[in-house]
């Protein structure tokens, strides 16, 4: 299966959207202009590879918006779920998520749409948002030990259900597509890379 399967790419589509709302989201809340502006530009770029994705689809909005609507929900849920305290705590949580997501739609293209992946580049999945965080994050864990503690806990709550996600999604799409995403791709790589990711950040997996 190629970029032609307008249901794999709006797959990815979905994903990617995801990733930029939250972005978006995180971009009015951050506590100073330095890490807005970066935000900013990290969700621009996240729309404008959305629009990549949907051009290669071929498909309008509205066809696009129905394929994508199992993603958003399943990701809408876990915002309500899993509510950050503070700053920190949404840094990571966005850190993590967004970072799964983004391994998610990598382990996808590799499987089913090699042409894309070839075309953005997986080092451009999540917007370079996983590099700037985690200099962030690291910083912050490195001056204060009780911050990397409870950090490290919160990651582990977050991590669950991020991976949660990646599961209900590849279900729903092998369900609809008669594809099996689901063991395909598995949870190893996806654990591998966050705890690769962690580390990174200071933070223990």
């Amino acid at each position: 299966m190629t970029t032609s399967d307008p249901r794999i790419v709006s797959l990815l589509g979905s994903l990617c959207l995801s990733r930029q709302g939250r972005l978006g989201k995180d971009m009015t809340l951050a506590p100073n202009m330095e890490q807005k502006v970066a935000l900013a530009a990290m969700s621009a770029q996240g729309y404008a590879m959305f629009r990549r994705i949907e051009e290669v689809c071929g498909m309008s909005d509205e066809q696009m918006a129905q394929l994508m609507e199992p993603t958003i929900s399943i990701v809408d849920d876990l915002e309500a779920r899993l509510r950050p305290g503070d700053w920190w705590e949404r840094l990571v949580k966005s850190f993590i998520l967004i970072g799964v997501l983004s391994d998610l739609s990598i382990e996808i293209s590799r499987l089913h749409a090699s042409e894309l992946l070839d075309q953005i580049g997986p080092e451009n999945y999540d917007g370079g948002h996983g590099k700037w965080a985690a200099a962030i994050i690291k910083q912050g864990a490195e001056a204060d030990p009780q911050l990397e503690s409870r950090l490290s806990l919160w990651g582990r709550r977050v991590v669950g259900e991020a991976l949660g996600v990646a599961r209900k999604v590849a279900r729903i799409y092998d369900e609809q597509l008669d594809l099996d995403i689901a063991s395909a791709v598995g949870l190893h790589p996806l654990l591998a890379r966050h705890g690769q990711r962690m580390a990174k950040a200071g933070l223990k997996a």
